[in-house]
């Protein structure tokens, strides 16, 4: 069973839910292969990595192709809300309404879910902030999987937004690292995304192909 392909289409409207946008589209399906599922079970893509890396925007490219879902990172909604100022006990509330998000979308209708970061960001953020990680983070980032795993480069310009925090390409390269080491640790398997506008789109394209 394949999920996918790709549309040459007009978007309708947007429907917002809990942090999971649906693409609602008229399309014309040209046939071309999506990437595979287990046995009709969700498969949970993750795209994650340092900040300005074009997650997001990769997140919502991918749940239009596949006309699919794709759950956005709470922690900007969080902060939007409460203010840029935080502190490390903010960071599990942050886990918690990531998770939450997720599960809430995970009883869609698709088989497919694009996750805008999971425990692994504020894992790694935690460490490199505080130095610390809470014990409900660090459970978190151990035991919860995703069926892919997609680490956006940090090749694209850095873009300039009052909720970011490291803006020197050296910090930036600390940070790429320790999702590399976070993963490796883990022997958790992941896809390098790199490239920018349309490239780095197809570059996390063909990676989801069997």
């Amino acid at each position: 069973m394949e999920q996918g392909a790709l549309f040459n289409c007009f978007t309708i409207f947007g429907l917002y839910n809990n942090g999971c946008f649906r693409l609602f589209q008229v399309a014309e399906r040209l046939s071309q292969p999506g990437f595979k599922l287990k046995g009709g079970i969700l498969k949970k893509v993750l795209i994650t990595g340092p900040e300005a890396t074009g997650k997001s925007k990769l997140a919502r490219q991918l749940a239009q192709h596949f006309d699919s879902d794709w759950v956005e990172e709470y922690a900007r909604t969080y902060l939007n809300k409460n203010g840029p100022g935080y502190s490390r006990s903010d960071l599990d509330h942050i886990l918690r309404g990531q998770l939450d998000w997720i599960q809430q979308a995970e009883k869609g209708q698709n088989e497919c879910l694009f996750c805008d970061t999971g425990p692994e960001v504020i894992y790694i953020w935690s460490k490199h902030k505080y130095g610390v990680v809470s014990n409900e983070i660090e459970r978190a980032a151990d035991e919860y999987r995703f069926d892919k795993v997609l680490l956006m480069n940090i090749d694209l310009p850095w873009e300039h937004d009052p909720l970011r925090e490291a803006p020197s390409l050296d910090e930036r390269r600390i940070i790429f690292n320790r999702y590399v080491s976070f993963f490796q640790e883990r022997n958790i398997d992941y896809t390098l995304i790199s490239g920018s506008g349309l490239d780095r789109f197809s570059s996390a394209l063909n990676s989801l192909k069997c």
